[in-house]
């Protein structure tokens, strides 16, 4: 007995010195830099955003299995639940009323703000003459609906395609169960800071 208790007293000697070594280390101390060496927080702060950005970057190159698409109060707005490596994961969509018109003339430009040129096959074997891309916020679409039909019922167009498609459908036929985001995205997401 006598041997355990001398054993002890030195061990708890041992651990008092180990414990001051620790809580000194654990201050901020001055480099010889000048600057102020990590404590334990900011440590831990560096751990934590290390630990969000690896979960970026996770969520950005990983396969998404979609669960279910929930529409939300605001037109063309979804809720998203995804399986993101077996993880769940509620993300807001807003998917955009796309639609293309052929045009009898030209525009003056390739691209505009709400449209761009482009180059389709068209339902019945329709001719293609200028075919344009309108994409235009779901709101903004449902609020001038009778404007955009008037100014598309116009002599020029020769056939609108799409224009009842609804948000709903589109997102589900482009993400279909299973999606990723598209590598130019992820890497400039991923450099964003």
């Amino acid at each position: 007995m006598a041997q355990f208790n001398s054993w002890l007293s030195f061990h708890k000697q041992k651990w008092k010195l180990q414990k001051k070594i620790r809580e000194h280390n654990s201050t901020s101390k001055v480099s010889a830099f000048g600057s102020t060496a990590p404590t334990r927080k900011q440590g831990g702060a560096r751990t934590m955003d290390k630990f969000v950005r690896q979960g970026q970057q996770s969520i950005l190159r990983s396969i998404w299995q979609v669960i279910q698409v929930v529409p939300l109060g605001t037109p063309g707005t979804f809720r998203l639940w995804v399986s993101i490596d077996g993880n769940i994961q509620q993300l807001r969509v807003t998917v955009p009323r796309i639609f293309y018109v052929n045009c009898r003339t030209p525009k003056e430009r390739e691209q505009g703000e709400l449209w761009r040129k482009t180059s389709k096959l068209l339902p019945r074997s329709a001719p293609l003459l200028n075919l344009y891309e309108y994409t235009v916020p779901e709101d903004v679409f449902q609020q001038h609906a009778g404007e955009i039909s008037t100014e598309l019922a116009g002599p020029d167009v020769e056939g609108v395609y799409e224009t009842n498609v609804p948000p709903l459908f589109r997102i589900l036929v482009q993400l279909g169960c299973a999606c990723a985001v598209q590598p130019e995205h992820a890497r400039y997401r991923g450099s964003s800071r």
